[in-house]
């Protein structure tokens, strides 16, 4: 919660300043400050909302799953291509 007060501050701050001198450099600050504000505020949210939580672990436990059922896949085809037999 610092980190947005003080991120929302300095945009403010920012915003001010750059609309007052028109300066590239302040625009730009601006810009990034706002970026780096709606990052906090989205990561804040997915570690708070529990329903955010609870989607990201079943879309890992999937990958998992799939992972798993890939390896198992390519496995049965490497077996299957060792298991040939030459008659002689």
């Amino acid at each position: 919660m610092l980190a947005i007060t003080m991120l929302m501050g300095l945009a403010w701050s920012l915003g001010i300043t750059s609309s007052h001198f028109q300066l590239d450099g302040l625009v730009i600050s601006f810009l990034v400050v706002h970026l780096l504000l709606s990052l906090v505020i989205l990561v804040l949210r997915c570690i708070m909302d529990k329903q955010v939580r609870q989607h990201f672990s079943v879309l890992f436990t999937f990958s998992l799953e799939l992972a798993y059922q890939c390896c198992e896949i390519s496995n049965r085809k490497v077996n299957q291509t060792n298991d040939v037999h030459f008659v002689t």
